[in-house]
């Protein structure tokens, strides 16, 4: 299993972080809007960066917004094999 390391992001939207590879290669992020006394959000969970970036879904928390990133790079990058 690959290490991914999570940076955020400031000077952009708030509550944006990307997650980086080994390699230093930006492969995910995250985001959550700013809650108002009339609205809570939920974070977004993003495969890829920019314009190739995946909308995965929604979580309710940031460790659970992580945790699916970092499955759907990992289950990305599998290797099937067909046996018989």
């Amino acid at each position: 299993m690959n290490t991914i390391t999570w940076k955020r992001v400031k000077g952009s939207i708030p509550n944006l972080y990307v997650a980086y590879n080994d390699a230093g290669e930006a492969i995910g992020m995250i985001d959550k809007p700013v809650d108002t006394r009339c609205s809570k959000n939920f974070w977004r969970m993003y495969t890829g960066v920019g314009a190739e970036a995946q909308f995965l879904g929604h979580a309710v928390s940031k460790k659970e917004a992580m945790n699916h990133v970092h499955w759907a790079v990992e289950m990305s990058n599998a290797t099937v094999a067909v046996v018989g």
